[in-house]
């Protein structure tokens, strides 16, 4: 028999649940109160903190790796691109960090609150969702850190267009189509240098092209109907919109009366209401250059 330690009233689990069932047959327990006597041999394994491979136990005489305390598998590293999603709605923001949390570092900033664009500068995402509503906030964005902009939109529209024209975005989604494979759909495609818009967006961009060449093709056409003495008063008026009428005849060499005359003039000729809007249309119409 095995030499023993301890005592009879030693208090030693007859059953080794913590250890595999392949101990078992490799070490024996001495039960002569019932309670349970351990042998020194199986002392010491347990006080070792050793646990058997799943092979069989090891000889005594082989090497034992002590390094290992769990068959854990091995953290996976942490994401590399980072995401936020700026729209409106605590449960909606927390719901996107939830289904990309896994593969992005996720931030959660209300675009609503105090400090929001220090708070989005300081996260520095690699892409922002950005809903349309906060355009103003996109350009302060833009012009703090770079990072990958989708819009978040319920329908294509002109002004959709003009928007993500005017925040020079990467990609556009649509409420109303299945936002979230298009969001997973687009962020991929612009990290990987690319751009991603529904096709009814990049219709509504042909569509807005179209009409906005008609528009401009249509105005150069108009011959211009001032004089040369009204044109004169426009062009020096855009130069130097701040001029008052008193200002402007000395310029000219006429006096106060003509000048508001011609100017009157110029406005009834082209239907515009004020002198602001009169020099716009005579800047679209190419009557005189950009100042």
């Amino acid at each position: 028999m095995a030499e023993t330690i301890g005592t009879r009233n030693s208090r030693v689990p007859n059953r080794l649940d913590f250890f595999p069932r392949c101990c078992s047959t490799t070490y024996r327990i001495e039960d002569r109160t019932g309670k349970g006597i351990i042998s020194k041999k199986l002392h010491n394994r347990i006080s070792m903190n050793l646990r058997p491979s799943a092979q069989g136990p090891k000889s005594p005489s082989g090497p034992v790796d002590t390094s290992r305390t769990g068959d854990a598998a091995p953290k996976a590293p942490p994401p590399v691109n980072s995401f936020l999603p700026l729209v409106q709605g605590l449960s909606f923001r927390e719901c996107l960090i939830q289904l990309f949390g896994h593969e992005f570092r996720t931030g959660n900033i209300d675009p609503l609150a105090e400090g929001a664009i220090d708070q989005v500068t300081e996260f520095a995402p690699s892409v922002t969702l950005i809903e349309q509503t906060f355009r103003q906030l996109g350009e302060q964005i833009r012009s703090k850190i770079q990072t990958k902009m989708i819009v978040c939109a319920p329908v294509a529209s002109p002004d959709l267009v003009y928007d993500c024209a005017v925040l020079g975005s990467e990609g556009c989604i649509l409420q109303s189509s299945s936002p979230l494979e298009d969001l997973r759909r687009a962020m991929k495609v612009v990290l990987e240098g690319g751009m991603s818009y529904p096709p009814s967006m990049t219709r509504a961009m042909l569509e807005e092209l179209a009409a906005n060449r008609e528009h401009r093709t249509h105005i150069a056409a108009k011959e211009c109907p001032l004089t040369s003495r009204e044109l004169q008063v426009v062009k020096l008026l855009a130069e130097n919109p701040n001029l008052a009428n008193k200002q402007l005849a000395p310029r000219l060499d006429i006096s106060i009366n003509t000048v508001k005359n011609h100017l009157h003039a110029a406005m009834e000729k082209t239907g515009q209401p004020d002198r602001r809007a009169l020099i716009e249309y005579a800047k679209e119409c190419g009557w005189i250059g950009s100042c």
